[in-house]
């Protein structure tokens, strides 16, 4: 591994403690897979927040999801999954 991309991971790191309070074991993000722009599957999620054929918003404790799109569906859902399909055209992930 080179100089540069240890450094790299040691700044993402620190950034990431600074911005959790604690150490990376407490920081949990939500793992998010696509399939094309057709299906997307949230693992770690702990609600529904918003649900319209247009849009979706979830909780994922210190983060918020959202996608936004056409034809939106909620295929399966159960307590820290979720899939979502549908034409989706915008993904935004963001602290709460």
């Amino acid at each position: 591994m080179t100089k540069g991309v240890i450094f790299l991971k040691k700044v993402i790191k620190e950034k990431f403690t600074e911005f959790s309070g604690g150490g990376l074991n407490d920081f949990k993000l939500p793992h998010v897979e696509f399939n094309s722009n057709c299906e997307a599957l949230v693992q770690g999620c702990r609600g529904v927040l918003e649900y319209h054929d247009h849009l979706v918003r979830i909780n994922c404790g210190r983060f918020l999801l959202r996608f936004s799109g056409s034809g939106l569906c909620i295929r399966a859902l159960s307590p820290d999954e979720i899939l979502v399909t549908g034409e989706i055209a915008c993904f935004e992930f963001t602290s709460c």
